[in-house]
């Protein structure tokens, strides 16, 4: 028999009741061919017999339980009907309970009910049993056709196993046909639904060809075009809707769009039927097939017109509005060169007068002239700086810088005020090397200057203090809070919500208003967050008010301190309340080992003991008895090389040297970390000695050495202005010339040979630039020495600045500018703007004016730099770069301190040179530095330097 088979049926019914059914044996058939046979139904009960069973197995009955008589010995199997039924196809053979008879063959179902014949034919261990058991040749009728029968029902089988399979084929695609009718009624149900929303809404849709050629539009469309879709169809929407107007360059980027098939938004300016124009903002999206080919386009568009024509009136509005604050700044910028010229004149006449021998009298009315003009640029610089604020013309540049340099300088500019106040004025740092920071220190100190002069304004008596505190430092950047305290009237509850605000003014307690424009506040605070700063107020603080502006700086290079006196030094200091808390935070900020008593006999106490101090400070502002104070001497005398220093009061009155024993040193205010480092350096080294530079300078006489005049040609068409200047330059020893428009100044420049231009930025007939650039112009075609030239501007905008450098300009100073500071401008372009021949030859003396209070720091001073000058050959050979760059760094601080520009300017010289490790650079600068020192001497004056 064929092991081939039928695939399993699902069930009995599927058999039955499908095409496969006439396949199926019936016991007729069974019995006809297959005298052998079984049948039995689902309880596994024989049914029927087949007749030449019933001889080989007479005891076996139907209905009897056909596993209770015969056990399955293949396949392995359980011998039940549900584990036949799974296993047709397989050769079935049974042996009789006695053992002696097995039966071999295939199970088959019946058509005709839930049962199953085993077909099969007798094997016996003998041949004779065949005769013991009654069966003969008849038992065997179909022996011969056997196979051929069992071919053919094979046959039949493989060929249910096909149509099963094409039954099972056409049960898939009745399903799949049913599920696509389900979708093509969501997608029509969907459709009913889209097309009702394209109908109904407000927007106009339209559909197109691949092309972009009309098929469909709605109502909405209709409505706002004046177009219906037979007008339409199988045109492009901008053959009909564009007109003269419409954008070209709009047109043109639709028609890329959906020749690419993208999808695209545009605002489009269109026409309707009747030929009005309205706007609309299209939005074009592609459909594609299966295969990703574009077939249509959807279109929405959406009537704009009137946000066009509002945006059209929002943009003229805002033209005019930039045109009225263009016309505005040029209105300032005009105004203040009006008010900056003749303040230029006014400030520094007085100044000039205030230098003359004057009467009590006439030297307070040039005071109060110089007061006033103060007051007046001040009023005029907030104004113009909220103006650039307000525009959003402020720009924040971005530069190396020494934070506690720029606080110091703050201090140093409202010293002045504070004195004529008699304030103390102070600044401290917190003790640790101050990184350098990169930012915009102008800005900063323009912050700091504006909070200094308002804590001078709102206080009467006591003090106002800078204080520098670093915060918590993350890599690469430094966060610092800057304090500005002082003790004057405070802020009341309340006006701290209002005191940033502009144009806000603080009543004093009598209810008087003070002076200013109540702009100061808020444009620090707008410029502190400019800088991605804060500066706020602190509240409730008693006596006196706190303001705190907080920065986030990168860091360009780790700091270095201030040079101490290079050994511990030990400072006693005697002071009484208010003062000794703020002084001791003074020194205690430079770093300083200070004790501070309040009163003489502690004074002397300390001075008797066993513990030696190096140094005596006493606060010339406290209430000491003259007779104390002369006991306190004694006592000190006996100590060895007693050493003074003197705080002077505020107001630089001296009522205590005459009482003083051994060496001292005066120190005025304002106090600040490095004045404080070089009073204690000079106090330590100037036990009668005299530096070898002062000795030299002293030695020669004054009167040998004649003044180096500078060719100078002035263009200023103000007459006063140019008087003022002339006064300046002539007091100093100078050549000046004068233009007052662009053509004399070409002129004087192409016939005279000029050392330095200040130039005036607006003239008659044109501006400073225009003419600066005919100069140049002139240079170059006829070979000219380039001649520097300084713009004076009332203008301090970025605009203005780079206008000037865009010309060629060298310099740029702003009006009103201060005798010193025009002298200083000669003295910078003589020295390091190309250095004339002719002034080599001749100068052989310079002059610097210092303060007053810093003359007997000066021999001292001097002589530390030509040490540290000496040592940089021998720094440069070793390549000890880190030595020379805090050689320079220190040069260049404590040259700002004592007033000389040339030292502090060569000092960022030689840092710089220490910082990229070019020791040529340092020594040359160094050189050039030693040359300079050997002609220099100094005066009591301004604080600036100054030629002779």
């Amino acid at each position: 028999m064929s092991s081939s088979s039928v695939g399993k049926p699902d069930n009995l019914d599927d058999l039955r009741e499908g095409p496969l059914a006439e396949l199926l044996i019936s016991p007729r058939q069974a019995g006809a061919l297959f005298p052998f046979h079984i049948v039995v139904n689902r309880d596994m009960l024989i049914v029927q017999l087949g007749p030449s069973m019933a001889k080989l197995m007479p005891a076996l009955k139907a209905g009897e339980n056909l596993t209770k008589c015969w056990s399955l010995e293949s396949p392995a199997i359980d011998f039940c009907y549900e584990a036949i039924l799974a296993k047709l196809s397989t050769l079935f053979v049974m042996i009789a309970g006695n053992g002696r008879v097995r039966l071999r063959g295939q199970m088959l179902p019946i058509a005709s009910g839930e049962q199953i014949v085993f077909l099969c034919s007798p094997w016996l261990p003998e041949p004779g049993e065949f005769t013991l058991s009654g069966l003969t040749f008849q038992d065997f009728p179909l022996h011969d056709s056997m196979p051929e029968f069992m071919n053919v029902l094979q046959m039949q089988r493989l060929g249910m196993q096909d149509l099963r399979k094409l039954s099972v084929r056409l049960r898939e695609q009745r399903e799949a046909l049913a599920d696509l009718n389900r979708r093509l009624v969501r997608q029509e149900a969907e459709s009913r639904k889209l097309a009702l929303v394209a109908a109904c809404t407000e927007n106009g849709v339209l559909i197109t060809d691949a092309l972009g050629r009309v098929e469909w539009v709605n109502e909405a469309y209709t409505k706002c075009t004046g177009f219906t879709l037979a007008e339409l169809r199988g045109k492009t929407p901008g053959s009909v809707l564009h007109g003269p107007e419409t954008d070209p360059a709009t047109i043109a980027y639709m028609r890329g769009k959906i020749r690419e098939g993208q999808s695209f938004q545009c605002e489009v300016l269109n026409y309707q039927k009747g030929g009005g124009q309205y706007w609309v903002a299209l939005e074009g999206q592609p459909i594609r097939d299966k295969a990703g080919q574009v077939t249509n386009f959807t279109g929405v568009i959406r009537d704009i017109t009137v946000k066009k024509q509002d945006d059209i009136a929002l943009r003229r509005a805002m033209q005019q509005i930039e045109a009225a604050n263009q016309a505005k700044s040029d209105f300032l910028a005009g105004i203040g060169h009006e008010i900056r010229t003749p303040l230029n004149s006014i400030t520094g006449l007085s100044e000039l007068l205030l230098e003359t021998p004057l009467e009590g009298d006439q030297k307070e009315v040039a005071s109060t002239i110089w007061a006033c003009s103060e007051s007046l640029l001040n009023l005029v610089n907030d104004l113009l700086d909220f103006s650039s604020i307000e525009a959003g013309r402020v720009e924040i540049s971005s530069r190396e810088f020494d934070l506690a340099a720029v606080c110091e300088r703050a201090v140093n500019i409202m010293s002045s005020r504070a004195r004529q106040k008699r304030l103390a004025l102070v600044c401290t740092v917190e003790p640790r090397p101050a990184p350098h920071l990169l930012g915009d220190e102008t800005r900063i100190s323009q912050i700091l200057v504006n909070l200094i002069a308002n804590g001078i304004k709102f206080t009467a008596t006591g003090s106002v203090c800078v204080d520098v505190r670093w915060s918590t430092q993350q890599p690469g950047t430094a966060a610092v809070d800057i304090f500005v305290r002082d003790t004057g009237i405070g802020i009341s509850p309340g006006s701290e919500k209002h005191i940033f605000e502009k144009f806000y003014r603080i009543d004093t307690p009598t209810g008087r208003r003070v002076g200013g424009t109540g702009l100061g506040l808020s444009i620090s605070r707008r410029l502190a967050e400019q800088m991605h700063g804060t500066l706020d107020v602190e509240v409730g603080r008693q006596p006196g008010s706190c303001f705190r502006l907080s920065l986030t700086l990168p860091v360009v290079s780790e700091g270095e301190a201030l040079p101490g006196p290079g050994s511990p030094v030990s400072i006693l200091l005697l002071s009484q309340p208010p003062n000794i808390e703020l002084l001791s935070k003074v020194w205690t900020s430079a770093d300083l080992d200070v004790v501070a008593v309040d009163n003489l006999t502690t004074g002397r106490a300390h001075m008797e003991g066993t513990h030696r101090y190096d140094i005596v400070v006493l606060d010339g502002s406290a209430a000491f008895d003259s007779v104390e104070i002369e006991a306190l001497c004694m006592q000190g005398a006996q100590c060895k090389a007693i050493k003074w220093i003197q705080i002077l009061p505020p107001d630089g009155t001296d009522s205590l040297s005459e009482l003083l024993n051994g060496t001292v040193v005066k120190v005025s205010f304002p106090l600040t970390p490095s004045r404080i480092h070089a009073a204690v350096r000079e106090v330590l080294t100037r036990e009668g000695e005299v530096s070898p530079l002062t000795a030299a300078v002293n030695n020669e006489a004054q009167g040998a050495v004649g003044p180096s005049r500078v060719r100078i040609l002035l263009v200023e068409d103000n007459p006063d202005s140019q008087a003022y200047v002339a006064r300046v330059f002539k007091k100093a020893g100078h050549d000046l010339a004068i233009a007052a428009s662009i053509a004399e100044t070409v002129n004087l420049v192409a016939s005279r040979k000029f050392d330095i231009v200040f130039m005036d930025v607006m003239l008659p007939d044109g501006d400073g630039f225009e003419a600066t650039r005919k100069i140049r112009e002139l240079e170059r075609s006829t070979g000219l020495d380039r001649v520097p030239v300084v713009a004076l501007t009332a203008g301090s905008t970025h605009e203005s600045r780079k206008l000037a450098t865009d010309s060629g300009m060298d310099d740029y100073m702003t009006k009103p500018v201060r005798p010193d500071a025009l002298l200083e401008a000669v003295e910078r372009w003589w020295l390091h703007g190309g250095n004339p021949a002719h002034l080599k030859e001749h100068a052989k003396l310079a002059v610097v004016e210092v303060e007053p209070d810093l003359t007997d720091l000066i021999p001292g001073y001097l002589g530390r730099v030509q040490q540290q000058l000496a040592r940089l050959s021998e720094l440069a050979a070793t390549g000890d770069h880190a030595a020379i760059r805090k050689i320079g760094h220190n040069l260049k601080g404590a040259g700002d301190a004592f007033g000389f520009a040339e030292i502090s300017s060569s000092g960022k010289i030689i840092e710089e040179a220490g910082r990229s490790e070019s020791p040529a650079a340092a020594v040359a600068a160094g050189s050039k530095l030693t040359e300079y020192l050997q002609h220099v001497r100094w005066q009591p004056g301004a604080v600036s330097p100054k030629l002779p």
